[in-house]
């Protein structure tokens, strides 16, 4: 191996099933190896084994380092791995991370934003939001993003809007495997071929706004014509809210499945996606909804505007669960206008290809203008 690669720290929170560590991971498996000799280094242990913790260390054959509790501890303990690896540049991965800009402010840092400012303000101290805020150079992934940086005093030129990276699965498929893969889906999940399926997923948060998911498949499901349009929550949600919906009277509506690290290979059982957050970033969830060729409905959050604006989707301005219902069922009774709008949407993700995105991170880390 190349002695004169350049070492990068790649700092994250935590290494679950969340968007970040998915970004974290294509970036490492497209990083080049040859160019680049990458450590990642984890805040928490809370996922200590995890799966992804597997994929990188294992898979990638990249090394990790969890830093000690409790947090000064932990402080001493990062110095000491920057003494040790030297790394030439240091990408924070999320925004509760860029604070350890502050112990090395000198060094080349790269902070990051993936999700609402306003969120991380609640979430965070008044003390870790700032030191949060105060790396030079930040990448975020969406360009209402970087208005919410500049709003919050950062200077426009050092901040950086890279996409999310992602990399075309299901709508790659022969017709015919595609059609075999979902029917065979929708069997082991109890799903009948008629049934118009609206999927919804992720984390449980206030920000992700599921009641009102559930409110618009209540309002479809009064509706004598729609008696075949059914909701399917992935993931987290699965888990935690059937009891809210059962106090709705809707359990006959909806189908669970509580997969988290792959909900991408759950999607194809459905036809249409319904992303109720109140904020995203970038939300990897939609962008997997497409390529499992579902027709993406959003409100109008974060990234949303770039991944649906140009008749790529259906973006939702206002927050009225009768209106969306109507909307979203007037989709689910025109599969012509559903295939015809895919076909715009799976364009739009094309931009997100891997080869892409990798050069604009590797201009970033290497000063490029």
């Amino acid at each position: 191996m190349n002695d004169s690669r350049r070492k990068i720290i790649c700092l994250v929170g935590q290494l679950g099933n969340g968007g970040t560590e998915k970004q974290l991971n294509m970036f490492l498996k497209n990083l080049p190896k040859d160019k680049y000799e990458p450590l990642v280094v984890v805040s928490s242990d809370a996922y200590l084994g995890s799966s992804r913790e597997r994929k990188i260390s294992e898979g990638l054959d990249i090394p990790l380092k969890y830093l000690c509790r409790p947090t000064p501890v932990k402080l001493i303990h990062y110095l000491y791995i920057l003494l040790r690896f030297r790394p030439e540049t240091i990408i924070s991965w999320s925004f509760y991370t860029n604070a350890f800009h502050s112990i090395t402010p000198f060094s080349n840092f790269i902070g990051a934003l993936r999700g609402s400012l306003d969120v991380a303000r609640e979430q965070l101290s008044h003390a870790h939001f700032s030191a949060s805020l105060r790396p030079t150079k930040m990448i975020v992934n969406s360009d209402s993003l970087k208005k919410q940086l500049l709003d919050a005093g950062k200077t426009g030129k050092n901040v950086s809007v890279i996409p999310n990276m992602f990399e075309r699965k299901y709508s790659m498929m022969e017709k015919d495997a595609f059609a075999a893969y979902r029917s065979d889906l929708r069997k082991r999940l109890g799903i009948a071929n008629d049934e118009i399926i609206i999927a919804g997923g992720g984390r449980n948060t206030p920000e992700k706004d599921f009641d009102l998911f559930i409110d618009v498949i209540g309002e479809i499901s009064k509706r004598e014509e729609c008696k075949r349009i059914k909701g399917l929550l992935i993931g987290e949600c699965a888990s935690v809210l059937p009891h809210k919906i059962r106090e709705k009277g809707l359990e006959g509506v909806f189908y669970f499945c509580e997969e988290r690290e792959n909900a991408h290979d759950i999607l194809p059982a459905a036809d249409i996606f319904f992303l109720s957050s109140r904020s995203e970033g970038m939300p990897n969830m939609l962008i997997e909804a497409i390529d499992a060729l579902c027709l993406p409905v959003a409100t109008k959050v974060g990234g949303i505007e770039g991944l649906l604006g140009g008749k790529h989707g259906e973006i939702i301005l206002k927050r009225d669960a009768r209106a969306i219902a109507e909307k979203i069922a007037d989709f689910a009774s025109n599969p012509g206008m559903r295939g015809e709008i895919m076909r715009t949407a799976l364009e739009g993700i094309d931009r997100l290809r891997s080869e892409n995105i990798i050069h604009s991170f590797t201009e970033m880390i290497e000063n490029k203008p």
